[in-house]
């Protein structure tokens, strides 16, 4: 409890206002020449005339501003997490979760956000062992092929173990009495977690909304203000929008319960 009381204060501590530097009317006093015209320079670090430079030297931006942060504002804050961070963190809920620990399912998650090279990686390996499964099939021509295929291609995200002992798989596919079986399993493993209603505005939400970051940096004056418009946060979380697409385009199997449910129906006509 202790623990918890120093936390709650620490957030209150730390999203109080303090008083730190006012970027904005700081810039305006340099352009205004109120700390002399030594320090200004262009893009290319030359030195120009205080009233006529795109940026200034670090020693006259600590003579200045100060070398504190800008005071924090909830307003700000507020606006902006909810405008620009809320519909990408929406989107994670598109991702396939399916594990029937809820805590595995929040690491996931968690996995997939702090970590964009884990993600796409997880995301090619599944395109990639879909197609070498297809090539291990692709010199078979027996009934139930093809069903093999597509029913160990969507359960790559499911903790699937296949083993070739006594020839167990090979009878599956080859004896005509377990046509019933594959059948029965491809019907209950029919149901797909792609294209809903609720993904397609998911994505549309945050398309438009980086299209409206887009739009205000070029039809706003950065001289004006120096505080961004949701630039950063859409450039920083745009990778998430191609892997939740291809994981929507897969529509892998892991909801446990279904599979629970498929298996068991299925084995009993085996």
């Amino acid at each position: 409890k202790a623990n918890i009381a120093i936390l709650i204060l620490l957030f209150f501590v730390s999203v109080h206002t303090v008083v730190g530097a006012n970027f904005d009317q700081c810039l305006q006093n340099i352009h205004q020449g109120n700390f002399g015209e030594v320090g200004g320079c262009d893009n290319h670090g030359q030195p120009v005339p205080i009233a006529n430079a795109t940026a200034i030297t670090y020693e006259l931006c600590v003579r200045a501003c100060g070398s504190g942060p800008e005071p924090f504002q909830w307003s700000v804050f507020s606006q902006e997490f909810s405008s620009w961070l809320l519909p990408w963190l929406a989107l994670v809920s598109q991702l396939p979760f399916g594990s029937e620990d809820k805590l595995d399912n929040l690491i996931s998650m968690l996995l997939t956000v702090g970590s964009p090279t884990l993600a796409a990686y997880s995301l090619a390996l599944t395109v990639l062992n879909g197609r070498w499964i297809a090539r291990r099939f692709s010199s078979y021509t027996f009934p139930n092929t093809q069903k093999a295929v597509r029913i160990l291609s969507s359960l790559q995200q499911s903790p699937l173990h296949v083993t070739d002992v006594n020839s167990l798989l090979a009878s599956l596919i080859v004896l005509r009495e377990n046509d019933e079986w594959w059948s029965e399993l491809v019907i209950w493993l029919n149901y797909t977690h792609t294209w809903s209603i609720s993904a397609v505005s998911s994505i549309a939400w945050v398309i438009i909304a980086y299209l409206f970051t887009v739009i205000d940096s070029f039809t706003g004056d950065i001289t004006i203000s120096v505080n961004g418009n949701g630039e950063s946060v859409g450039s920083l979380w745009i990778w998430l929008l191609p892997i939740v697409i291809g994981w929507l385009q897969i529509s892998p199997k892991c909801d446990s319960a279904r599979l629970f449910q498929a298996m068991g129906r299925a084995n009993n006509l085996a």
